[in-house]
């Protein structure tokens, strides 16, 4: 073999030998993003209405500690629906609207990694 074969060879080695190693590096990369997202709950596109009643749904990838409030945007108004433990599911959380008066209100779900709200009308 001549020098230049062997020279190609070597670098063909090496740049194998970087691509394997890059893979490597985004699968890793990727399966703790995937782990990540398993804490934060997905909250459903929308609020449903049943009648009287508004729901938030959402799906939890495990267990953990969750708090649920409803919130009026223009006083101070705030009521607790849900504090505890969840396990892993989905889940519904509902709210009376009939006593509330027409305004913006919104659900605020906090957990041990974030504070998402959701947002409906009454009116």
């Amino acid at each position: 073999m001549s020098q230049i074969e062997i020279l190609r060879n070597l670098l063909l080695i090496s740049l194998l030998t970087m691509l394997i190693y890059i893979m490597y590096k985004r699968l890793i990369h990727l399966m703790q993003r995937q782990n990540t997202m398993a804490k934060y709950p997905s909250l459903d596109a929308a609020c449903t209405w049943d009648g009287s009643m508004v729901y938030l749904g959402m799906t939890i990838e495990r267990n953990m500690e969750i708090e649920v409030m409803a919130v009026c945007d223009d006083s101070q108004w705030c009521q607790e629906i849900f504090k505890g433990s969840v396990n892993q599911g989905h889940h519904n959380y509902g709210l009376e609207t009939v006593h509330l008066p027409a305004g913006k209100y919104h659900f605020q779900i906090t957990t041990p990694h974030e504070k998402a709200m959701r947002y409906f009308h009454v009116a």
